[in-house]
């Protein structure tokens, strides 16, 4: 080889090599790139656990920002006159089971009673306030002490 055609080898393998570096830099900034981390969309469902009888509440069992399951219970309701009731009606309940059994009282009169015993324990259960979805308790709207009535906002989760 001729000194100038070894200049030119040397030329040209250097050029060789910058461009296949080249090349592999950019392949390697495509196809290693991150993906794109903020865009998007965001959906969440929001409910708002409403009182269904009127009361006071007696304990808040959960603050903003507590994740909680689905049945778990976030609060008490001291539904102090549907316990009076409770204790009214099963006091009734055991004399209109005397009366059936004597043949004093009328089916009609036992399924009345009956129906307002079903009733009064809904409406008891309804005193434990349960969450209905798992999730995190983003607002509280009443606090302990409070009176509620049917409808008023509890909490958001």
């Amino acid at each position: 080889m001729k000194l100038g055609n070894k200049k030119i080898f040397w030329i040209s393998l250097v050029i060789l090599v910058c461009a296949v570096v080249t090349v592999l830099v950019i392949v390697l900034f495509f196809v290693n790139r991150k993906p794109f981390l903020y865009a998007g969309t965001l959906e969440t469902t929001k409910v708002i656990v409403s009182a269904r009888v009127p009361s006071d509440i007696a304990d808040v069992l959960v603050v903003e920002g507590t994740e909680v399951e689905s049945g778990q219970s976030l609060m008490r309701l001291s539904c102090d006159a549907y316990k009076i009731l409770a204790k009214q009606i099963d006091n009734d309940y055991d004399r209109v089971i005397k009366l059936m059994e004597r043949g004093h009282i009328s089916n009609a009169e036992y399924d009345s009673l009956v129906r307002t015993k079903q009733d009064n324990d809904l409406k008891l259960g309804w005193c434990d306030i349960k969450s209905p979805i798992n999730g995190i308790i983003t607002t509280a709207f009443r606090e302990a002490g409070e009176v509620v009535a049917p409808g008023m906002p509890l909490l958001a989760i």
